[in-house]
């Protein structure tokens, strides 16, 4: 009996004891929430639910219990949150999931204790592309044309696609036939592993290849692409001297004298006048007063100097001193010296020392500025020294700043004589570092390629402009 009692005083204290503990300061309470969901143009956006998570700012894997928010009018939700009264004193991250849109998250915050009420804007999820198909057959058209706009047209053409990052071919190739003129199709049999960037070549029959890089993908694709002639499969025609319009006059009469053509830049030879039949088929005066016709490697630098010759004579036709509008720099010329591949050496006026020289020091008209710069004489100045008997007094250099086939007129006095002489050229590159890297290549290829320059000429010429056309060789 004493037992029994002892038991059921200790069962009481118990009860008393969990009847004194605040334990309801411990238990989540439901808080209600309201949401208004609209999308970006603030329309309701009505479902059935929505889902709101309720995650601890800073304590880790701590949610809050929410049940899916149900729909309760246009665009309006309830639910409740589970929340202690300790939660409440804590920052938490609430998320809005909506279907068909996007999560929208909001800033971390406390919880209201009552009357939570949020207007949610949520975006539109955007809709997936669809999976790229297994294989697809890439059917290309290709237009081509020369830098004189001209088509490019021949039975086909061939197009080789090399992966950027391990030089791997594309399998199943063929050559890309004409369809009409200048223009070509083709098919790439791509798989899913070839869509990643390649290089892709195109090349055509007496043209330098081209290559592009590009993203090969499961799409139809048309290019159209401009390819340089190949020198080394091509040749110039030149118009005959007595069929040259009355444009050339004036270097017709320039080369009514003697002249030299600089086989290298420590020979030459003597040529007879370019008139007539020696301008169509260039004739070697010999030591003994007698001429012959050029033939093998003369011919060859002769025919390149000769090119270089007429596109100069373009250049030098069209530009002049912007102060003068009416002046082109061909009049400034008095007599031809030398010609080879990459330049002339001739005789000036002294108008155009005086006007290289005001060049090269600058203008304080921007326009002016625009037209030539500044370019050091000195690179030029060695095919300048022997020209004349007389030491060289000094030199003045301008080029036209454009980077390809820019006009270098470089001026040069001598002590004891009044005569002005001057190396007109033009250049690959405008650009100092690369024009001093030209000047060295120059030193074994002989100079300036003309057959590049006739390429940068491109559209702006044609051959009654410029004296020549171009044909493939036999």
């Amino acid at each position: 009996m004493h037992r029994l009692r002892t038991l059921k005083q200790a069962g009481l204290l118990l009860v008393l004891v969990h009847c004194a503990w605040p334990v309801s300061a411990q238990q989540p309470k439901p808080i209600p929430v309201s949401l208004r969901v609209v999308d970006g143009g603030g329309a309701p956006v009505n479902r059935p639910t929505v889902q709101v998570t309720v995650t601890a700012a800073h304590i880790t894997n701590r949610i809050l219990d929410a049940d899916p928010f149900r729909r309760v009018g246009d665009g309006e939700y309830r639910g409740t949150i589970e929340a202690t009264d300790e939660d409440l004193t804590n920052s938490w991250i609430i998320a809005v999931s909506v279907s068909g849109y996007k999560k929208r998250t909001f800033p971390p915050g406390q919880i209201p204790r009552e009357n939570v009420r949020l207007t949610v804007t949520v975006r539109s999820v955007p809709p997936r592309e669809p999976a790229a198909p297994a294989h697809y057959d890439a059917k290309w058209t290709v237009t081509l044309a020369d830098t004189h706009g001209a088509a490019i047209d021949l039975p086909r053409i061939t197009v080789t696609p090399e992966r950027a990052r391990d030089r791997a071919k594309l399998r199943g190739m063929k050559p890309f036939e004409r369809v009409s003129p200048g223009t070509y199709q083709g098919v790439l049999p791509l798989d899913t592993e070839d869509y990643t960037i390649w290089n892709v070549t195109i090349d055509a029959a007496g043209f330098i290849a081209r290559p592009l890089t590009m993203v090969l993908a499961p799409v139809d694709r048309t290019l159209t692409v401009t390819l340089m002639r190949d020198p080394r499969k091509w040749r110039p025609s030149f118009i005959p001297f007595d069929r040259l319009d009355a444009s050339f006059q004036p270097l017709q009469r320039l080369l009514q004298a003697p002249l030299t053509l600089g086989t290298s830049p420590f020979s030459q030879i003597q040529l007879a006048p370019l008139s007539g039949r020696t301008y169509d088929t260039a004739q070697q005066v010999r030591a003994d007063g007698t001429s012959v016709d050029l033939e093998g490697a003369s011919l060859e630098q002769f025919t390149r100097a000769k090119m270089t010759l007429l596109n100069l004579y373009l250049a030098l036709s069209e530009m002049g001193d912007p102060d003068v509008p009416s002046h082109k720099w061909i009049d400034d010329i008095v007599a031809i010296q030398k010609i080879q591949q990459e330049r002339i050496i001739a005789k000036v006026k002294p108008r155009m020392w005086t006007a290289v020289y005001n060049l090269s020091q600058g203008y304080t008209d921007p326009c002016k500025c625009l037209a030539y710069r500044w370019t050091d004489p000195g690179l030029h100045t060695d095919a300048l020294e022997d020209v004349l008997s007389f030491p060289l007094r000094d030199a003045a250099s301008i080029k036209t700043p454009i980077n390809g086939g820019s006009l270098q007129l470089t001026v040069a006095r001598y002590h004891g004589t009044d005569e002005i002489v001057a190396d007109i050229d033009l250049d690959e590159h405008d650009k100092l570092t690369n024009h001093a890297l030209d000047v060295i290549r120059h030193r074994f290829n002989g100079g300036t390629d003309p057959y590049y320059i006739y390429e940068i000429l491109g559209r702006a010429v044609d051959s009654r402009t410029l004296g020549y056309s171009m044909v493939l060789r036999p």
